[in-house]
């Protein structure tokens, strides 16, 4: 099976979309695919003509492949533009049309609150634009692959057929690991709470000042560990104004980080959490479980692909959120056996059992595509 991967990303095998293209084909090759990466600079586009390139590199090449697979938001394309005996796959990390089912919280700071106001109407026609393209992008792929339950039902009600989408999760290769089977499963000392994601309000700044207030309540020597919060508020300072002077001392920011040191620094930490209000399938949960810390999340798109109910909580619900965590720091018996099960419970989530699966789903595909039936 000779399989085309388009990145809109330049390829290189840092943390992001990028490296998942690059690790699936690493996968998929061990069990005798032959893959193809592409980005931006092997079609010759730029971040802005790049859907234009890319569809007259397919043009031109798409037929020489069984699979194409590409990111759903840079191609827009009818089928009868490539090869009918490709199978044209788009992947949707994090799918638009959820945008419109879930409430996000506004902006932190008065001034995030004022721009929105004052550019809502232009964001919201920009949303519906794109999202009119994405759809027209997904019902033309023969193929669609999502990384939650709530993105497929939203593409079924926009009148995708059930058999052309399929839920596949992302995961961590072995050497990964590797990395993170070194963190000690045992409580750690200290009472810190880690989370792993860009701060701002889908990822529930808002809630967060609330949250550690109600921790350190109850847990005084508490800390918050906050990674890769750099985006919107740039510096640690950005992010500590949004805190209460009083909370700040719970609070250690860390804005960017070598991926290659998560495991180092989620080791010291007891818990997770992840008040996300929408995601696809955030990595950011997964490297928590692997360093066996048992993530609180709020029970939204992506987090509950990786969490059983017990570790969820309604969006907003920062008092049951707290609560949760709170007996997790105060219980060390409680709080080891829930390290011992979020070290276990993420073994499942390997690329190389991933890619068997999606493997066998391509060629199922393809068999049905060239026996003629769709």
């Amino acid at each position: 099976m000779k399989i085309l991967f388009c990145s809109p990303f330049e390829l290189d095998r840092k943390r992001g979309a990028a490296q998942t293209v690059m690790v699936l084909a690493d996968e998929l090759e061990k069990l005798g695919a032959r893959c193809t990466l592409v980005g931006p600079a092997q079609v010759g586009a730029t971040q802005d003509d790049y859907p234009d390139k890319l569809h007259a590199y397919l043009s031109e090449h798409a037929h020489e492949y069984d699979v194409v697979e590409f990111d759903y938001k840079r191609l827009a394309f009818e089928r009868a533009d490539f090869s009918r005996e490709t199978l044209f796959v788009a992947r949707c990390q994090l799918l638009l049309h959820l945008y419109e089912t879930v409430r996000i919280p506004p902006e932190p700071t008065m001034r995030g609150r004022l721009r929105a106001l004052l550019l809502a109407q232009r964001d919201r026609r920009r949303m519906k634009a794109r999202i009119r393209r994405a759809t027209a992008t997904v019902q033309a792929a023969d193929l669609v692959i999502v990384l939650n339950k709530e993105a497929r039902a939203v593409l079924m009600k926009h009148g995708l057929p059930e058999a052309r989408i399929r839920i596949m999760p992302n995961g961590m290769t072995e050497a990964q690991f590797e990395v993170f089977d070194a963190v000690p499963v045992a409580p750690p000392e200290e009472a810190v709470v880690g989370f792993i994601g860009m701060y701002g309000p889908r990822k529930g700044a808002a809630d967060f000042p609330a949250l550690a207030r109600r921790v350190a309540e109850a847990v005084p020597e508490v800390r918050f560990r906050l990674m890769g919060t750099w985006g919107r508020f740039k510096t640690e300072e950005a992010v500590l104004a949004l805190f209460p002077p009083a909370l700040r001392k719970h609070v250690e920011v860390i804005p960017r980080y070598d991926p290659e040191t998560v495991a180092d620094l989620l080791a010291p930490c007891a818990v997770g959490v992840f008040p996300s209000y929408l995601e696809g399938f955030p990595l950011g949960v997964l490297e928590m479980l692997a360093a066996a810390l048992p993530v609180v999340a709020y029970d939204a798109p992506g987090a509950p692909e990786m969490l059983p109910p017990g570790y969820l909580t309604p969006p907003g619900d920062v008092e049951t959120m707290s609560r949760k965590v709170i007996h997790l720091l105060q219980d060390r018996e409680a709080l080891a056996e829930a390290r011992r099960w979020a070290r276990q419970h993420v073994q499942q989530f390997r690329w190389q059992h991933i890619a068997q699966t999606l493997a066998a789903t391509y060629e199922e595909a393809l068999a049905q595509k060239r026996a003629g039936r769709k």
